[in-house]
């Protein structure tokens, strides 16, 4: 059995960036960064931030685009992708991961969800199984 899902929480770094492919469909990217925490001792320390960027076809990204701006905290579902290309510049072979979203969420109470859509629940418990 394979799996590839994938749900991630984070602040978005810029504006969502809307625009549309020669085909017309509209596509919307967005990076999130989320931050990590390491034990050192017996404390908790900041560790370093994570970056992910996410894909949001279509409507949904339409959507994501109207309802957040930079800082907001978004909640993204979908699947790992690998991007790989040629560097313009040096020819070296080039690869990034990125999310291509199916989902989205509000993912504070308190943020600018529109009336009857609601926030997940605070507290997510992240232990993979």
């Amino acid at each position: 059995m394979r799996v590839n899902k994938v749900f991630f929480s984070g602040r978005l770094c810029r504006d969502p960036e809307t625009r549309r492919t020669g085909s017309g469909e509209s596509v919307t990217n967005i990076t999130l960064a989320q931050d990590t925490k390491r034990k050192q001792g017996d404390q908790w320390v900041d560790g370093d931030p994570i970056f992910l960027d996410v894909v949001v076809w279509g409507s949904r990204g339409e959507a994501f685009a109207r309802h957040h701006k930079k800082g907001d905290m978004a909640l993204v579902e979908g699947r790992l992708r690998l991007d790989q290309w040629d560097d313009k510049q040096s020819g070296a072979k080039r690869s990034k991961i990125r999310v291509d979203a199916v989902d989205w969420h509000f993912a504070k109470s308190d943020s600018r969800a529109p009336e009857g859509v609601s926030a997940p629940p605070a507290h997510v418990d992240d232990t993979p199984f």
